[in-house]
């Protein structure tokens, strides 16, 4: 959907004298007219304490838009006064409108009156009011509402339509407001619509498609279609042509493990040729919600299963040279860390060296190598695996050009005060990549380099877990005969065949144990982090078995703000077993997820969370007696999916 305003992030302020954002025009249950905002708005609009803006709206008359309410969230209650300060008369209001748009494009109820309150009296302390509640705005708004937000039917008739109002703050709180139409170029026409969620799509069993969109794509869409969603969940949908109905919405909160639509705002479907539907799923602000798994954050929860970005560098001869401009980085990783990349950065090697390098994002270059490629006494050929954390350093491992980890030499930087840490498997793992030779067959088996095996081959096991980058666990085996490693095909069913079509390199991590993290990359040598969560559906459409669980029983001390420790029954100790000492567990519900921390104790005392559990216990609104069970399946004993029961009913 083409939208030429951008969205920013609020606060206001001088300094930033331009904002950007977008508005949709919504009813309540009452036909009260009200506006909703983005939530950057919203929450700055509440930390100034204000219930009130005034808007002066220039239309056939001097009106003044009055915000006399703040709602909470996003929504704000608008009663449109003129110049006397007296309520207008919304049919009239309707009529004015229609002289800048189409009637075709005026949202039906708009046209009627929105509310029967009588008339105020000519009260210029009305306006005055409106003038001092606005003073603590500055700097100059945009507001942008584009024709789909007049109107949630005729889409496609909207395609060229596109409003723009401009409030500028004046010294007496005052906003003046102008308004303009432009003509978009919409020369391709995109099979897709939109549709904004409300209280009774919850239980609504179908969407009607615009009528529109079912003039011009309804005889090519089948009477049997699938719905696909960004984390590539698939279920079925029914399309009904005569009564331009389409069935199946209600999965889609069991696609994202959603017990409502409250945190969705808006669902946008584009008809894609072989008869499936994809949706992208917006939140209140407008923004796309992700459904990788390193990017779930919604509302005020957060959790990254996977925290490094990865990607890897091929060392040239040429980067050798005194010369060398520098080493050149995936453009995909500079544009997405721009933002949060320093100009001088560190190099952090598992040996204890420490180099800073400087970092050029306009030409995508770090600058500084040649003492680092003379102290590790590389040649070219090398590969160089960088893994950001955040903030302002690099880890990165060499892979030489057999394709193993190397052997560290045994020095620091001339400039560092230390002596060269001790490398071993147990330390971090030792890696080897592998080169996919065709992407269009599946895979099962790696042949390991002579040089990984001589460090690691006595430490293999004959049964090997997989861990991909999602979190997912398979198992495998390798076989000490031939230094091959078997099982990958399970790979291809966990990710999918179109995932594993962009993966063209493999990077094993073996953990001394039996375990083995895999890492993937483009062509453009960028991590490919493949989607969902440990407990979400694999792309051949099976689940994991969650075949363990813990419970804990909501208590009144549990409910205190100085619970800090909630104690796990010992009778589940078959569980806890699997835990170290401090174990960090992930858990789901749809797509929330926390983190939290397990203490388990070697005296007999029972395990308790140490930290985590009262962002839990909000998150999940808990009360006393509710009853949290924790499943996870077999080889994932951090990665938990938790129900709540209340009585005898699931909540």
């Amino acid at each position: 959907m083409t939208t030429m305003g951008r969205k920013v992030s609020m606060p206001l302020s001088k300094s930033s004298r331009r904002k950007a954002f977008i508005c949709r025009i919504v009813e309540d249950v009452n036909k009260n007219f009200l506006l909703k905002f983005p939530s950057e708005f919203a929450v700055y609009f509440s930390s100034l304490g204000l219930n009130n803006i005034g808007l002066h709206v220039p239309l056939k008359k001097t009106w003044l838009g009055r915000f006399v309410k703040y709602i909470g969230g996003t929504e704000f209650t608008v009663q449109i006064f003129n110049e006397y300060a007296v309520e207008v008369d919304y049919t009239k209001t309707a009529d004015i409108a229609q002289a800048k748009l189409h009637k075709s494009r005026i949202r039906p109820s708009v046209m009627e009156p929105l509310s029967a309150i009588s008339e105020l009296k000519k009260d210029k302390l009305k306006t005055i009011f409106c003038y001092n509640a606005c003073s603590g705005f500055e700097g100059e708004l945009e507001i942008v509402i584009h024709a789909k937000h007049l109107g949630d039917d005729e889409l496609i008739e909207f395609t060229d339509l596109f409003v723009t109002i401009t409030l500028t703050s004046h010294l007496n709180g005052l906003f003046s407001l102008n308004s303009r139409t432009i003509k978009m170029d919409s020369t391709t026409l995109i099979p897709e619509f939109f549709k904004y969620l409300t209280s009774e799509d919850v239980s609504s069993m179908f969407l009607l498609l615009p009528t529109k969109f079912w003039r011009m794509f309804g005889s090519v869409i089948p009477e049997w279609f699938n719905y696909v969603l960004r984390n590539h969940f698939r279920f079925g949908g029914h399309f009904e042509f005569l009564e331009r109905k389409l069935s199946g919405l209600r999965k889609i909160c069991d696609g994202l493990r959603l017990s409502s639509y409250e945190k969705l705002e808006l669902l946008v479907f584009t008809y894609e040729s072989g008869g499936f539907f994809k949706l992208s799923l917006f939140d209140g602000s407008a923004v796309e919600v992700r459904l990788d798994v390193n990017e779930i954050t919604f509302g005020t929860l957060f959790l990254t299963l996977r925290y490094p970005f990865e990607f890897d560098v091929r060392v040239m001869p040429s980067y050798m040279l005194k010369n060398c401009p520098g080493v050149k980085l995936p453009v995909q990783f500079c544009s997405k860390y721009s933002e949060v990349l320093y100009e001088s950065m560190e190099l952090k090697l598992r040996n204890g060296y420490i180099l800073r390098v400087e970092l050029d994002l306009v030409k995508c270059e770090m600058k500084g190598f040649l003492w680092f490629f003379r102290d590790m006494d590389l040649r070219g050929g090398e590969l160089l695996l960088f893994e950001y954390f955040g903030r302002f350093s690099f880890n990165v491992y060499i892979i030489g050009d057999n394709g193993a980890e190397i052997s560290y030499p045994d020095r620091v930087h001339c400039l560092q005060l230390c002596l060269p840490s001790i490398v071993s498997v147990a330390d971090g793992g030792w890696r080897f990549f592998s080169t996919r030779v065709t992407v269009e067959s599946i895979f099962d088996e790696i042949d390991a380099p002579a040089e990984f095996i001589e460090r690691c081959g006595l430490f293999l096991p004959e049964r090997i877990t997989y861990v991909l980058s999602n979190g997912k666990k398979f198992d495998g085996s390798y076989d000490s005969q031939s230094s091959r490693f078997n099982g990958l095909s399970k790979m291809s069913n966990i990710v999918g065949l179109d995932t594993m079509s962009v993966v063209r390199n493999l990077l094993l991590n073996y953990d001394g144990f039996k375990t083995i993290s895999i890492s993937a990359f483009d062509s453009e040598q960028n991590e490919v982090v493949f989607p969902g969560t440990p407990l979400c559906m694999d792309a051949s459409g099976s689940y994991p078995l969650l075949n363990n669980y813990f419970q804990i029983i909501v208590e009144n001390k549990h409910m205190s703000d100085d619970c800090f420790a909630v104690e796990i029954s010992n009778e589940y100790n078959n569980l806890s077993i699997e835990w170290d000492n401090f174990q960090y567990l992930n858990i789901f519900t749809g797509l929330f997820s926390w983190r939290i921390l397990v203490r388990k104790r070697d005296d007999h005392q029972c395990p308790t969370i140490e930290d985590g559990w009262k962002i839990l216990r909000d998150g999940l609104a808990l009360k006393v007696g509710n009853v949290c069970i924790f499943e996870c399946p077999t080889l994932s004993y951090d990665q938990f999916r938790i129900r709540v029961l209340e009585g005898d009913h699931e909540m």
